[in-house]
């Protein structure tokens, strides 16, 4: 088609002048979301026994399609929810899981060490590392 080859022209001839390039983070998408979820043991009522799992949530995590989405204040995506998104591309790669298998470690042996102080934090239920959470966690 002429309009694709007219176009590619141009775009080769601004990337000629170092005016153009492919942005290096969304480069390649992937085609999965992987996701970490953070659970922790509620003791069961009027007792001091461990009781059930419950899920951490994130403010503005994707959750159940039948909720309606969280309400970002600017075009930004939150830092600790980025974050762990990313830490889960890390840790759930190919890569890293065939490491993992190697080595005869679990997926916190590639966490990120701000990831391990998170959970720290949310074990010693730290004012400031909790109220990094919705609900209540």
């Amino acid at each position: 088609h002429s309009g694709v080859r007219a176009w590619l022209a141009r775009w080769g001839w601004l990337r000629s002048l170092g005016a153009s390039h492919s942005y290096g983070l969304f480069r390649q998408m992937s085609v999965q979301r992987r996701e970490l979820v953070i659970f922790e043991r509620h003791p069961a009522p009027g007792s001091g026994e461990a009781g059930e799992w419950f899920e951490l949530a994130l403010p503005f995590k994707p959750g159940p399609v039948d909720r309606q989405p969280p309400r970002i204040p600017s075009l930004h995506m939150p830092r600790l929810d980025w974050l762990l998104w990313f830490a889960a591309l890390r840790m759930a790669s190919d890569q890293s899981l065939e490491l993992q298998r190697q080595l005869g470690v679990g997926p916190m042996a590639a966490a990120p060490d701000w990831l391990r102080e998170l959970l720290r934090g949310l074990e010693a239920r730290e004012p400031s590392v909790v109220a990094l959470l919705a609900g209540d966690a």
